[in-house]
């Protein structure tokens, strides 16, 4: 029933997005030739239609793109996050510095906190903030960046005895979102990860 209410779809859609591989076509196909409203950030009203995630950003659409999502990228506009719980302090180095912080140990149940839990940010001067543009280190270095939906657990750091709040909660986070709505609803099982690109920068 919560999922029902949070999400603004009916019984039989939800039926629907639990058994079939792409559910959202299959919706779109049940209302061909009707105008209706989603406030669910994969659809595109003004065609009528599913699309892509992007937009706004909260912990259920995150969940949800993460099960029905297919593997498609979620567009952020991150002006419509909450960054208030960082500060000049979280970037010593600072401004203009960048730093991977982890906003779940800073605010643990923030939409930031949830959905991101550690992140590239830059600090530009007065409590202002961006994401960073590209990645400072590893395979990716020096290309666009983007945070990863996916719960991973840095087992590395778990045998060494490093950041175990972080991997521990982390472990937690990928039960809730792996379990199924109801052992029979198989299409529920698991869920696939996903980039975020960050559309819109503070500035």
């Amino acid at each position: 029933r919560a999922i029902l209410e949070q999400s603004g779809y009916t019984f039989d859609e939800v039926v629907v997005i639990a058994t079939h591989l792409n559910p959202m076509e299959e919706i779109w196909k049940m209302h061909d030739g009707f105008e209706f409203d989603r406030e669910y950030d994969g659809y595109d009203a003004e065609n009528n239609r599913p699309q892509a995630g992007g937009g706004d950003i909260n912990p259920f659409s995150a969940y949800w793109h993460y099960k029905f999502g297919g593997k498609t990228d979620y567009h952020v506009d991150i002006s419509q996050v909450d960054w208030s719980m960082l500060s000049a302090k979280n970037f010593p180095m600072g401004v203009g510095s960048i730093e991977q912080v982890n906003i779940f140990s800073i605010k643990p149940f923030s939409t930031a906190g949830i959905v991101f839990g550690d992140i590239r940010l830059q600090y530009l001067g007065n409590n202002q903030i961006k994401v960073a543009d590209l990645f400072g280190s590893g395979p990716q270095a020096g290309k666009p960046y983007f945070d990863t939906y996916n719960y991973n657990v840095r087992w590395g750091e778990v045998m060494n005895g490093q950041d175990l709040g972080r991997n521990i909660a982390t472990g937690f986070g990928w039960i809730a979102v792996n379990i199924p709505w109801h052992p029979l609803l198989f299409n529920t099982y698991g869920g696939d990860q996903y980039k975020f690109i960050f559309m819109v920068q503070e500035q």
